[in-house]
């Protein structure tokens, strides 16, 4: 991997990549796309991973946004990449492989020397600019440096403090983009002098089945995952023996259900590491293996150390330590801006204080409990607020409810009535009336949907959380 990372390099800075260049790139993941990602921040560029699985129109403001000067891509991706580089014209183009247009990196770096090459940039410089959409659907570009990136790595390691470093420690990548928060952990595992496991975009079965044969000791999933990889185990008692070199299932990205929490518990035993994280802040909490316990299933953790959680309103400033508010994070791992967005930057920070878009409170034990979000908030026609996330907890609590998303749809008067997209558990006839009458008396009439579709399965972002913004499109299109 070394030899790959410096021959790229050589290629790479021949083309002039280096501090100042943002590179664009449009591949899925592989041992020559971390390569690749490593070679130009070796060399003190800004690497920004494209997601493949975006229509053009959104590549091509993503990169313009981002202000990628050089474009590396796929031949798998070669249409995409045509219209990303017709659109932006930039530096340089490079392919990983053999293509019809641009510089076959592959090839070039056969001829290139394996030497060191001398790292270049500073800790202020942009080394990463990674896309999030979120749940809203709008996009970003958060920018992280050097020093950020290195604040990042140092988490983690404190999060790994149990497993040792060395070719024992074996990292499990099941995503296909270089977007997924699992090219973290890979890379980071390799900065530890392990290996990891590229298995790609396969199911739970195929994870399962992986654990053991490559001697896995640490893996990430989100909560969907973490609820598949549960049932594929199963009731068996002794299924987490199986896997005698497992340390830590990493979840996170999305709410976990207590109850998926607890069934997770059975399956792989005390492994479990709850994360709370975003794009923006990498790392915030943690919830470690033995604080698994039913009392704090409903908590994201706390902080990891070099980070500060502060709970309150803008104007308001800090509330107390069970009292409900937006949830601000300072870090030396966050981004230092929004890349080609000046007045979401501002609007984000306060006196080195990002605001999450998160509403919480702390417990009076100092564990983060999350109660909604903030840009998904839904305004009825009282005026008051209804946070989708509270609902969504009380929905899920049915025993007929697998899942449940609950989002906004504006009304004439520009109000918004409370709709839900429900999954219903396996075997179960739960109707519509049957739900409302459930939230109603649970919460009362302001929180009671007005309408209720049962889906197979919910949209999802590229994060793995409920998509919202195709959820309402959805209604507004009946």
């Amino acid at each position: 991997m070394l030899d790959m990372i410096h021959r790229f390099a050589h290629v790479l800075a021949r083309a002039g990549i280096g501090p100042g260049r943002t590179v664009a790139t449009l591949h899925l993941i592989s041992p020559e796309a971390v390569a690749l990602r490593l070679a130009v921040q070796l060399l003190g560029g800004c690497y920004v991973p494209l997601s493949t699985r975006v229509p053009v129109p959104a590549l091509v403001a993503l990169a313009r946004t981002a202000g990628a000067t050089d474009l590396v891509f796929a031949p798998t991706c070669d249409a995409n990449a045509r219209a990303v580089r017709d659109a932006l014209d930039p530096r340089h183009v490079l392919s990983l492989g053999p293509a019809d247009h641009g510089q076959d990196l592959l090839a070039a770096a056969a001829r290139a020397p394996a030497r060191a090459v001398p790292p270049g940039g500073r800790e202020t410089d942009p080394a990463l600019i990674m896309c999030t959409s979120g749940s809203t659907g709008l996009p970003k570009t958060p920018v992280h440096t050097f020093a950020g990136l290195t604040a990042q790595q140092h988490m983690d390691r404190w999060l790994r403090r149990d497993i040792p470093d060395g070719p024992t420690r074996r990292f499990l990548h099941h995503a296909r983009d270089m977007l997924s928060p699992e090219v973290e952990h890979v890379i980071w595992t390799l900065a530890a002098g392990g290996s990891a496991v590229l298995l790609g975009d396969v199911g739970p079965s195929r994870v399962i089945e992986a654990l053991d044969r490559e001697r896995v000791t640490h893996l990430y999933c989100m909560p969907r995952l973490l609820e598949e990889l549960t049932a594929e185990i199963g009731g068996d008692p002794a299924g987490a023996a199986r896997y005698p070199h497992l340390r830590q299932v990493e979840y996170g990205s999305a709410p976990a259900d207590r109850a998926i929490v607890g069934e997770a518990l059975d399956a792989f035993g005390p492994r479990l590491v709850q994360v709370y994280a975003s794009s923006e802040t990498a790392y915030v909490t943690t919830l470690g293996t033995d604080e698994h316990t039913p009392g704090l299933w409903g908590s994201v953790g706390k902080p990891l150390p070099g980070v500060t959680v502060r709970i309150g309103d803008e104007e308001a400033g800090a509330a107390g330590s069970t009292d409900e508010g937006d949830i601000w994070v300072r870090s030396p791992a966050a981004m230092t801006e929004y890349r080609g967005n000046p007045v979401l930057t501002a609007s984000s920070f306060r006196g080195g204080w990002f605001r999450t878009g998160d509403r919480g409170r702390v417990d009076s034990a100092g564990y983060l409990r999350l109660t909604g979000r903030e840009s998904n908030k839904i305004i009825v026609a009282s005026g008051l607020c209804v946070y989708a996330h509270d609902v969504e907890a009380v929905l899920a609590s049915h025993p007929g409810v697998r899942q449940a998303s609950v989002f906004g749809v504006p009304d004439a008067r520009l109000h918004e009535t409370v709709h839900a997209a429900v999954v219903r558990a396996d075997g179960a006839t739960t109707g519509a009336h049957e739900l409302t009458d459930y939230v109603r008396n649970t919460m009362g009439e302001r929180y009671t949907p007005s309408d209720i579709r049962f889906l197979p399965e919910l949209p999802l972002t590229r994060k793995g959380q409920p998509d919202r913004s195709a959820l309402r499109d959805a209604i507004r299109r009946r």
